[in-house]
């Protein structure tokens, strides 16, 4: 009787362990799902980032020929122009600058904050 309830106690242990074990499994497992779609959401807000900056490029280009080649109101507008093009390059070269996930909280909501998320320049 006694090696039965030995023996009870020894599988009722190594249930415990199997359960723990199992429940360290899906949390390892759920950390490496959201790793990965963190990196293929990283990789695309890359590729996205990439392209519009070949589209940007012209444009800030075409706004620096402009306020040269004009004057007045049109050459205020074309430097304009120049400007954002450029303040949006910079943004995207900060999200293509991310490295980890970081949020903050914004009008009641959480939204990645891009500052801390994003390595420093040079880095």
């Amino acid at each position: 009787m006694v090696t039965l309830r030995r023996r009870a106690a020894q599988l009722a242990e190594e249930v415990r362990q199997l359960h723990a074990e199992l429940e360290r499994a899906r949390r390892r497992h759920a950390v490496e799902l959201e790793q990965a779609r963190l990196e293929g959401t990283l990789r695309t807000a890359r590729r996205v980032t990439h392209e519009l900056r070949n589209v940007l490029a012209p444009v800030a280009g075409y706004g620096e020929l402009l306020a040269i080649r004009c004057g007045g109101d049109e050459a205020t507008l074309a430097e304009r122009l120049k400007r954002s093009a450029l303040e949006a390059a910079a943004f995207l070269a900060k999200l293509d600058a991310i490295e980890r996930y970081r949020e903050v909280e914004f009008a009641g909501e959480l939204m990645l904050d891009l500052d801390a998320a994003a390595r420093p320049r040079g880095g």
